[in-house]
């Protein structure tokens, strides 16, 4: 696996339980699928293969065809989370510095994890770089800490410790980890807010049917329409907004975002059921944004 993480070198480490992963490819291939012996050194292939296949625009058929093998490939899941809709949802201030409190080591190691190459050259003294670190560190509470045992988001942690936080603080946070960290073109910026398209597919209830009040960092200046908008978009009483963002000139076509959850969604399920689409935007939201970081990085 180590082809895969030298080409992503700020993601996560893929730590897989062979036992557990080889059982699961066995549930979903009814075990008709491969054995336990030659399960290992296809994964490893797949993975060396989709590592070789990262800066493309899509997944050539010898990779599709070793996705399906492992039975990687398939449909979503309809995705069965029921929220309310809240009277108001906490700013990027407020979540960076809940994370910042509950896991300190963010601050040097987050930034990273969500805008990739750019972090390096990030300065806080300058105010538009302090404010992708700030979004940075906000779109880190709701991403697994590395060195956390039992894998807890800084929002976890903080919701079930003690003295707990107020019901008031925390319903306006919890909608946001319920939002769908996802990857938008900006159609129009007007007055009333953003309109926006969403790129990655994302169930009808999560994309906005109207303007979204848009508030976003960016390594690359004020966006303008044509441009990637990557949010946590949540439909609020008073009408969409999106507190915690980034945005990035240009925007990458539509096949390139699908390539890269695609991507994400074979390695997870090589150790993970995958609740749904969103369930897993959810659960590692980070992924597709530092992508889209990297492809920044790479067409400035």
């Amino acid at each position: 696996m180590t082809a895969w993480l030298d080409a992503d070198p700020f993601g996560d480490p893929i730590a897989l339980d062979w036992d557990a992963a080889w059982r699961l490819h066995a549930q979903r291939t009814a075990g008709r699928g491969l054995d336990r012996k030659a399960f290992r050194p296809e994964v490893e292939a797949f993975l060396g293969d989709l590592a070789a296949a990262m800066a493309g625009d899509g997944a050539p058929a010898p990779l599709v065809a070793r996705a399906t093998k492992l039975a990687l490939d398939m449909r979503w899941r309809v995705d069965q989370l029921d929220t309310d809709i809240p009277a108001e949802v906490a700013d990027a201030a407020t979540v960076a510095r809940i994370a910042v409190d509950i896991a300190p080591s963010l601050g040097n190691d987050g930034p990273g994890r969500i805008v990739g190459p750019w972090a390096e050259g990030l300065d806080a003294a300058v105010p538009a770089d302090r404010a992708v670190l700030q979004h940075a560190l906000a779109a880190g509470c709701f991403v697994e800490i590395d060195e956390d045992p039992h894998e807890r988001t800084p929002y976890l942690q903080w919701v079930r410790r003690k003295p707990r936080p107020s019901f008031a603080v925390r319903d306006t946070v919890r909608p946001l980890m319920h939002a769908v960290p996802g990857a938008w073109r900006v159609a129009d910026i007007g007055p009333e807010g953003w309109i926006v398209e969403d790129l990655v597919g994302v169930a009808p209830g999560a994309r906005p049917d109207g303007p979204v009040r848009v508030t976003a960092a960016s390594v690359q200046g004020p966006a303008v329409p044509g441009d990637l908008l990557l949010a946590r978009i949540v439909r609020t009483k008073a009408g969409w907004v999106a507190p915690i963002g980034f945005t990035l000139r240009g925007c990458p076509p539509r096949e390139r975002v699908a390539a890269w959850v695609r991507a994400e969604s074979w390695v997870r399920r090589l150790g993970d059921k995958l609740p749904s689409l969103e369930g897993m935007l959810r659960e590692w939201p980070h992924t597709l944004w530092r992508r889209a970081h990297e492809w920044a990085w790479v067409s400035r």
